[in-house]
């Protein structure tokens, strides 16, 4: 088939609205992303089929399928390289930050966002170089580096307002509120959570919106005014069901499980542990399970119930050991897939490298070709030259 202009227009349009949607409905971005694909590959159209499996890895990141998304991601920004689509694989390469930052694997969520945001320095992106910082801010409070990341988010800041980006710079506020919650400054944090949640409400991006909830919930719990955080955890956890944000739901529900624990309300503890589990069952979130797990222990050992505590007890050790060795192995089918691409990306360099030798030894031949052409021709004139005046004079 041949590709035309249209079909390049509505590619990349697809692209486009499946992209715009990613963070609130990435199940739709799922089935928007497949159409694109097949029509880009049955055209050979490589920019439409790059941009389409960045879509489905984003997709499948929020959808906690991160085996898929890594691989994905990874296809797309081998495609986005050669193409020379480098604003694009900015985003992808943060992307691929958020799956590492959900694997915990925070040295290698760091080097793609490192790698997002040396890109978008190079084109001059400052909305790419921002959300870039966001994710390297993120990963440094993630590990208990809040100084840092608060440092490096404040950078970001700027530059989300001078791009005028509202949700990038919702997100930014969420993680200052977050950093600034582990550093015991709640006040603080409020202040940030409160100043993303009002520049969310703007954008309606559900899955910005329920990361802000969460947060608010988590700074209540800590300020010890309950109904509030119950009342944001569940906020959350509503935003995320309807997104079929699975894993942020258990995330959510657990933490609710936590504040009624902490409240001395063991019953509902108790009841929201065992939904969160339910959660991670589904998933097979090994993740899940084992924190639920361990919170049912907990309570069943404060409450004398010796039976269950030793049940959940064992039930959690096995988990965290299943999801400390699964982690393993994941992280292990990253690097395999971050090897390929590093492979590939060395074969094509030699590859140029012995097509650039080649091309200058042709340019060379052409070279002593001609050199010898004007060589002949010289030597030919003055022979010429030489019998012609030979015959003239007697």
């Amino acid at each position: 088939m041949i590709l035309t202009k249209e079909d390049t227009i509505a590619i990349d349009q697809l692209n486009k609205e499946a992209w715009d949607i990613v963070r609130t409905d990435p199940s739709r971005t799922l089935e928007l992303a497949q159409q694109s694909l097949e029509r880009s590959q049955e055209l050979d159209y490589q920019k439409g089929v790059a941009y389409a499996l960045g879509n489905i890895g984003a997709a499948h990141t929020w959808m906690s399928d991160y085996e898929s998304a890594l691989k994905n991601c990874f296809d797309s920004t081998e495609l986005l390289r050669a193409l020379g689509e480098k604003a694009h694989e900015a985003q992808i390469q943060y992307y691929l930050s958020i799956v590492f930052y959900f694997l915990a694997d925070a040295e290698k969520q760091i080097h793609h966002a490192q790698i997002s945001f040396n890109i978008a320095e190079e084109i001059g992106d400052i909305g790419a170089q921002a959300n870039a910082l966001n994710g390297i801010g993120t990963s440094h409070y993630t590990t208990g580096k809040n100084e840092e990341a608060i440092k490096v988010l404040l950078k970001a800041e700027k530059l989300a307002i001078k791009s005028k980006d509202a949700n990038l710079l919702a997100r930014i506020y969420d993680g200052l509120g977050t950093a600034n919650t582990n550093s015991g400054n709640y006040e603080v944090a409020l202040e940030f959570m409160n100043k993303s949640l009002k520049l969310i409400e703007k954008t309606a991006v559900k899955q910005t919106q329920s990361y802000a909830h969460d947060g608010i919930g988590n700074i209540y719990r800590h300020l010890k005014n309950y109904t509030k955080a119950l009342e944001h955890y569940r906020i959350s956890f509503e935003l995320r069901k309807e997104m079929g944000f699975k894993d942020g739901m258990g995330i959510t529900m657990l933490h609710i499980a936590e504040t009624y624990s902490v409240a001395d309300d063991n019953l509902s503890a108790v009841q929201h542990y065992k939904e969160a589990l339910q959660i991670g069952q589904e998933l097979n979130s090994n993740e899940l399970i084992y924190k639920s797990h361990q919170g049912l222990s907990e309570l069943y050992e404060d409450m004398g119930n010796l039976t269950l505590f030793v049940k959940h007890f064992k039930s959690f050790h096995a988990a965290k050991q299943a999801f400390l060795s699964e982690n393993e192995d994941k992280k292990i089918k990253a690097f395999e897939l971050k090897g390929k691409l590093d492979q590939i990306e060395k074969e094509k360099k030699e590859l140029e490298r012995k097509n650039s030798e080649l091309e200058s030894y042709f340019k060379d031949v052409q070279t002593l070709s001609s050199i010898g052409h004007e060589i002949t021709s010289t030597l030919e004139l003055k022979l010429f030259s030489i019998l012609f005046t030979s015959v003239l004079i007697p």
